[in-house]
């Protein structure tokens, strides 16, 4: 049930308050986007660098979720937030990782990455709407911050990676 709820959060048709208040189901979703992550990672890196993007993204946007929904005093949002986040992420990691080995180009590919990133904003600005009661640019402005910093610090990950290889 909470799996159809996630796929639905990623078409636009449920929200985040829409899934269970459940500690080990979002557990179980904090651990399928890290392993989504890792698998994803692989695409750029080798696997003994790939579990390190993958946690530090994993606890990024945890730690990042769970301390704005604290400021915002709202914690009572936060399992079902966290839930969200990472189980759409979990979706569109799969997916990308799916296309990137069907696909010419793979996940590599701009026909494929802009519109998975645009969808992603989507997606997360529409999650984090909810979460903190704001209006849907302040999502996505939340989900564009996120992605930045994202970028910031797992970025020198892969480019060290990359150069080391």
């Amino acid at each position: 049930m909470w799996l159809m709820t996630l796929l639905n959060i990623c078409l636009l048709r449920a929200n985040p308050q829409d899934l269970p208040t459940s500690t080990a189901l979002t557990g179980v979703a904090v651990f399928l986007y890290y392993v989504a992550d890792v698998a994803a990672a692989l695409a750029w890196v080798p696997f003994e660098r790939a579990w390190l993007v993958a946690a530090v993204d994993t606890f990024l946007l945890c730690g990042l979720a769970h301390l704005a929904l604290k400021i915002q005093r709202r914690p009572e949002r936060t399992r079902q937030t966290l839930m969200a986040l990472t189980g759409c992420g979990a979706v569109f990691a799969l997916a990308a990782t799916l296309i990137g080995s069907v696909v010419p180009g793979g996940a590599t590919s701009l026909y494929v990455s802009l519109p998975a990133l645009f969808w992603l904003l989507t997606v997360y600005g529409h999650i984090l709407r909810h979460a903190f009661d704001v209006p849907y640019a302040a999502g996505v402005a939340a989900t564009g911050t996120y992605l930045f910093l994202s970028f910031i610090v797992v970025g020198p990950l892969l480019t060290s990676a990359a150069s080391s290889s």
